[in-house]
């Protein structure tokens, strides 16, 4: 068994199970994700594992996202769904999981040679137009 881990970046909140580890931006005024901090995987032979990722909308607008791996880290990640709307108060919860082929490459690597630094995972949020701004926020996790 092995362990390989996707590490969002966490949004600012008074809750204490969405620590901070960045200033706040536009898209944390409307967005929390949870779990704030990493996902861990459990590498089993022959599976594709996955991790639960929810993003709250505590904003007053309907907020659309798209979850995102860095091109070079493509072969690894599947996001399901990869891009979806949530309403006002409401939440998604993405399934995040390591594609099967690098599960078995991962776990068929010598121990020492196995690499284990985070990969970054990317939410991208576009909030529904209000007459005040403009409606547009991201944040690279």
């Amino acid at each position: 068994m092995g362990s390989a881990q996707g590490r969002p970046t966490a949004v600012r909140s008074s809750s204490p199970r969405r620590a901070s580890v960045l200033a706040p931006t536009a898209f944390d005024q409307h967005a929390v994700l949870d779990p704030s901090e990493s996902l861990a995987f459990t590498l089993i032979p022959n599976t594709s594992p996955v991790a639960l990722l929810t993003l709250h909308n505590v904003g007053a607008t309907v907020l659309t996202f798209a979850v995102q791996t860095k091109a070079a880290h493509a072969h690894r990640f599947f996001a399901d769904p990869p891009q979806g709307i949530v309403g006002p108060g409401k939440c998604a919860t993405v399934v995040v999981g390591l594609k099967q082929g690098f599960c078995r490459a991962f776990l068929a690597a010598a121990p020492d040679d196995r690499s284990h630094e985070p990969y970054s995972l990317l939410v991208h949020g576009l909030l529904g137009r209000r007459q005040d701004d403009d409606g547009v926020a991201a944040r690279a996790l």
